[in-house]
């Protein structure tokens, strides 16, 4: 057996059990997910390190000219750090070692002296940072060009349309599906076949609001399928403070409701999730929904192709598409508390992605770190192309005097 499937995830202090099977990532032909794309993140780090000093912000200003001819000598310095650390293979067959100990999401229990391990998400957290990138890869064979995308999980006022759904009769339960299939939301992410997008949106604002997986018509919960609170399964300011699950799971009108019908939001959590703060990382925004999260992921995937076409590895009829955002109920976009630029940057299925991955990481890294450059500071090199950077900074500073503090350092 192998060790992702000795030793789970998503584990569950109540039950003393880990909810769900651990995965790696994607590994084809030689390239594996949890390496490579350190890889790229390490090269990422070392060019905005750049920016630390007056020499490194001259070698800076010569990247960023590549992409905007206009670009000024940076001024601010971009502190940047990487949540885990590498050699995940290193112990991979050793199944007397949990391997999986530091890379899982959530917090957990060490398996050979019982004592806490905070998670990747506790780990984030706990740096307190503005933008996080999170990097992937992922199988798949979107067209003949290969492709990339965004992975987004909407706010609180989607989510609760499933509320509205489970209480509603039949005529606002068409209403609701309507409403559903009109939005932005409506390519919600298929994770197995067998059920609709609308019916994949209501088990995940099931597990989003109760923990359960729902039944497929989304009116009940599937009871053999619990993932836990996940709010309480980090390490942060908006964790219960007096959690106790085997009291609390299963009572109606409490933020532990089984049942939906009977779900309430109380607690610094769900205060958390109605606030204005998540709003503007997952609602709305500068793509017209998804909030920031979506707009910075967005901007790294256009400044990518850019990049691609400046070292002339594809011309503008193969470049690489940017395809639908995956859309979920996402640990990372929800749960920690900064923009989150989520990203897939390759479908490792087809050829083409295969290739662009394996010899161009640092043409990846490159055009990343400019990316997030701009996110902060803006571009001049604007294009009213869909798929050409924008340019637009983010406005980190309503964050920073969110609710007369700083969202971004109230999180432990």
């Amino acid at each position: 057996m192998e060790p992702e499937n000795i030793y789970g995830d998503k584990y569950d202090l109540w039950s003393g059990l880990f909810l769900e099977s651990y995965r790696p990532g994607a590994s084809i032909n030689g390239l594996n997910e949890n390496e490579d794309v350190y890889t790229i993140a390490e090269d990422v780090k070392e060019i905005l390190d750049l920016t630390g000093s007056v020499e490194g912000r001259k070698k800076f200003l010569s990247i960023l000219r590549q992409y905007d001819p206009g670009a000024k000598l940076p001024a601010e310095n971009i502190e940047t750090f990487i949540s885990r650390r590498p050699g995940y293979r290193e112990h991979y067959w050793d199944t007397d070692y949990d391997v999986n100990r530091d890379y899982r999401l959530y917090d957990h229990l060490d398996l050979l002296n019982q004592e806490p391990v905070e998670g990747l998400i506790s780990n984030i957290n706990k740096l307190k940072p503005q933008l996080v990138v999170s990097l992937h890869l992922t199988g798949g064979n979107p067209d003949k060009n290969g492709g990339m995308s965004a992975v987004i999980s909407p706010g609180y006022d989607t989510y609760r349309m499933a509320i509205d759904y489970v209480k509603g009769d039949n005529n606002q339960k068409k209403v609701i599906e309507s409403k559903f299939k009109k939005s932005s939301y409506s390519n919600w992410f298929i994770s197995q076949h067998g059920r609709s997008s609308f019916e994949w949106f209501l088990c995940d604002s099931w597990i989003y609001f109760t923990g359960y997986w729902s039944l497929v018509d989304g009116l009940k919960a599937d009871e053999q399928k619990f993932r836990g609170f996940r709010q309480n399964m980090i390490t942060w300011k908006y964790r219960d403070e007096k959690w106790n699950g085997a009291r609390a799971a299963g009572v109606p009108n409490t933020p532990y409701a089984s049942d939906l019908k009977y779900f309430y939001p109380s607690g610094a959590f769900w205060q958390r999730e109605q606030g204005d703060a998540e709003k503007w990382k997952r609602e709305g925004g500068l793509e017209g929904y998804g909030g920031d999260n979506f707009y910075a992921s967005q901007e790294i995937l256009r400044f990518l192709r850019k990049g691609l076409l400046i070292h002339g590895i594809y011309n503008r009829w193969n470049l690489p598409r940017i395809v639908e955002p995956y859309i979920s109920t996402w640990s990372v976009p929800v749960y920690v508390n900064a923009i989150s630029a989520y990203i897939e940057l390759a479908y490792l299925d087809n050829r083409k992605d295969f290739d662009r991955i394996y010899r161009y990481k640092k043409v990846h890294a490159e055009a990343i770190a400019v990316a997030i450059y701009s996110i902060f500071y803006g571009s001049s090199a604007r294009s009213s192309r869909d798929d050409q950077p924008r340019g637009e900074p983010i406005d980190f500073g309503k964050y920073e005097t969110y609710d007369n503090t700083n969202y971004f350092t109230i999180v432990r």
